[in-house]
């Protein structure tokens, strides 16, 4: 997974780097602003209470759902539209009359 890839890319780049305590609060924000999907980082930023690992989830799921929708689309399920019926008969005529 994409986000999973740049996570960890991000985690060895902050040995070099002095946030303090707000790593993950730093690494959040870089998250967020990668994001070129207008959606999902809008979806983001909407969220008060953003921490990394929601962020990761979330973009998990976006990116599970997106792989979804380009297979479904790749290979529709072709829906059988045809519907059985019943033979209806005339509840007064009884068979052999």
């Amino acid at each position: 997974i994409v986000v999973d890839r740049y996570i960890t890319e991000l985690r060895q780049k902050r040995k070099d780097c002095e946030f303090g305590q707000n790593v993950d609060d730093m690494m959040g924000v870089k998250l967020v602003f990668s994001i070129t999907d207008s959606r999902l980082k809008e979806r983001l930023l909407r969220d008060k209470d953003l921490t990394l690992n929601k962020a990761i989830e979330i973009c998990r799921s976006a990116e599970a759902a997106k792989t979804q929708i380009q297979a479904m689309q790749l290979n529709p399920v072709v829906q059988d539209a045809s519907v059985d019926t019943l033979k209806k008969t005339p509840h007064n005529l009884r068979p052999g009359q």
